[in-house]
This record gives structure tokens, sequence and C-alpha cells, in this order.
């Protein structure tokens, strides 16, 4: 009777511990998949940023020839000089129901965070980073603030498009213009 109950027993520990497993496994990963990304921007390894990006980026033309000289000429040097103090999950529910999971990037010596969204498209088991709506925000904190020079910079390193991750996509063209108007228009400050 005691080894019975002690069977048992064992058996609904390793089962909760089993499903306990899983589920942390998966509410970590998207946090993985961000640390995963930070680390190849960390050692430029291009291949890994090119894999973790979105798949919808990568159907609308972003090349590892576009990625590299995006790294090479505005995300090492910005990233270069500043430190992650910390990195702060903003979807805190026990359940993944998002299909974004917004992680706030603190650099030393920036008084507000830059928001990274972590995405798994519907229908997709992995979790990928938006590549363009990366680099436009270390652009705007570290590079350039002006959005029609920085709209610019990233036209003349290749890029044709800016995908949110939230999956709304602008043409870069569209966006120069929208700039152009915007500062055109813009009625002077009192």
């Amino acid at each position: 009777m005691l080894k019975s109950k002690a069977k048992w027993v064992t058996g609904c520990v390793s089962t909760c511990m089993i499903v306990i497993g899983i589920w942390w496994w998966q509410w970590q990963a998207p946090y993985r998949t961000l640390i995963g990304f930070l680390k190849a921007l960390q050692k430029g390894d291009i291949d890994a940023i090119y894999a973790l990006s979105l798949d919808k980026e990568r159907e609308l033309g972003l090349t590892k020839e576009v990625v590299e000289r995006i790294y090479r000429l505005c995300l090492k040097p910005a990233l270069s000089h500043q430190r992650i103090v910390r990195i702060e999950r903003q979807n805190r529910s026990l359940l993944i129901h998002e299909a974004s999971i917004p992680f706030l990037l603190w650099f030393e010596g920036l008084n507000r965070p830059i928001v990274v969204g972590v995405v798994r498209w519907p229908g997709t088991r992995n979790w990928r980073i938006s590549f363009s709506a990366f680099a436009m925000d270390i652009a705007r904190f570290f590079v350039v603030r002006d959005d029609y020079q920085r709209y610019r910079l990233f036209k003349n390193m290749g890029l044709k498009f800016w995908v949110s991750s939230l999956g709304i996509v602008e043409d870069i063209d569209v966006l120069i213009m929208q700039a152009t108007l915007q500062s055109r228009f813009r009625y002077p400050q009192k």
C-alpha cells in the first residue's frame, strides 16, 4: 500500500514538474530569442541576425547584404559605445496570447528605454525580431534624430521598407515623402 502511494505521488510530482518545465520553456522563448539577437549583434554574426529577422522582411527583399551594410555602417558604431543595463519584459502574463511580446532595453546614460518587439506570426512556431524596426529605433536614439535624414540613410544602405513588430509595412520612399511634408508644413513654435 505504501509503495503504490509513493509511486502515485512520484508520478504526480514528475508530471507537474514536466508541465511546469514545458510552460517555462515556452514563456522564456521570446526572451531567449532577444538574447540570441543581442549576442549576434555583439559578435557581428550577420547570418544569425538575418536568421532572426522577420520572414515578412525577407519576403519583401531584406537580404544578408543589406543586413551586413546596416550593421557595419549604423548598428555597430552606435552600439559599440553603449551598454545595456536592464532588459524588462512588458507583458508579464503567465500565458502567451499575443503575437508580439514587447521588451524594454535600458541603455546606460539613456533616460528612456528602447522598445523591441519579439514577434511570432500566426501559424509559425518561431519567435523573430523586426530587424528594420530595431535598426530604425537604434538609429533614432544614437545616430540621427531627424526622421527625414534617418529614412534617407536607410534608403542609401539598401532598405526599401520598414516592418513594425505589429506587422505594419511602410515603404521607405513614402516615409521620406511624409517627413519632407511634415518639415515643410510645420507651424513655427511660440
